[in-house]
């Protein structure tokens, strides 16, 4: 036998629903993916010569998002506030997304965005911190670095890596310097930079993330988080290097658009006002 729930429609009834449809949408996470993790060659820096676990050796990146909210973090041997090298302080590019054209990079394509991350400590374009609209350089020739980037894999051969995907996968230009700074940059909003112990707080591990013994990380972790406008949505490819470009990373994800608080409350509210109509 089947048992049927009689369930009578009255206004208090239509009330409730309304009001847990609205917490359930705006106290619940939107959004909330798991931290997505990319693994660059622990070997693929160099100090001249390949040399592994240098001080500019790149481990891995991660990125998650939470509703509007993009969290990165890097894990390096390289401080966030650089190192200096021969006299020449050396310091971190830009975290550069292009949001454009993701078969090859052009510094001037309208989809390209920043977080400037490092202060002062960087010959980037921007000095304050923040998510910008941009065009981007390279700082290579005055931080002791390659000229190409083809230059850089003439050293490292085989051991060159992206992390994300291939240096031969045609999206950098391999005859042009290794674009990692904001040439021009157009503020957009603030970020938060966070250490290692927010970053585990956030649920970040590298070492289970990426499937390596904790010992062999670098030595330091550190990243950022900011709110990603509700105009960008979809695929983009994400890179990150040193000034000197002696190692770099790139990711390709995919973010999903931005909740609108104000459509979930015409869809509520919709919603309530079709139940009413339809008990009269």
């Amino acid at each position: 036998m089947i048992n049927y729930i009689n369930l009578t429609i009255t206004k208090n009834n239509i009330f409730k629903v309304f009001v847990f449809l609205f917490l359930f949408a705006f106290l619940s996470p939107i959004n909330a993916d798991s931290w997505r993790y990319i693994r660059d060659n622990f070997g693929d820096s160099t100090y001249g010569s390949r040399t592994p676990n240098s001080i500019f050796e790149m481990h891995g990146l991660a990125m998650k998002q939470e509703g509007s909210t993009i969290y990165v973090a890097i894990n390096s041997n390289m401080p966030l506030a650089g190192t200096t090298v021969s006299g020449q302080h050396i310091g971190w590019g830009d975290f550069i997304m292009n949001f454009g054209n993701l078969n090859s990079y052009n510094p001037n394509d309208s989809g390209l965005y920043a977080v400037h991350f490092a202060g002062s400590y960087s010959d980037s374009g921007v000095q304050n911190n923040g998510f910008y609209s941009v065009t981007t350089k390279s700082v290579t020739s005055i931080n002791l670095g390659y000229n190409k980037i083809q230059d850089y894999l003439n050293v490292v051969g085989t051991y060159g890596s992206l992390g994300g995907f291939a240096y031969t996968n045609g999206y950098f230009d391999l005859n042009a310097p290794a674009q990692n700074s904001i040439k021009t940059g157009s503020y957009i909003s603030a970020i938060n930079l966070l250490n290692a112990t927010q970053l585990l707080s956030f649920g970040l591990d590298f070492a289970t993330g990426m499937a390596v013994a904790a010992g062999d990380l670098g030595s330091q972790t550190f990243g950022f988080s900011f709110t990603l406008p509700g105009t960008l949505s979809g695929n983009f490819i994400a890179h990150l290097a040193v000034e000197c470009a002696n190692d770099m990373m790139a990711f390709y994800d995919t973010t999903t658009s931005v909740p609108e608080p104000a459509s979930l409350i015409f869809l509520l509210f919709g919603l309530a006002f079709a139940f009413l109509r339809a008990k009269k």
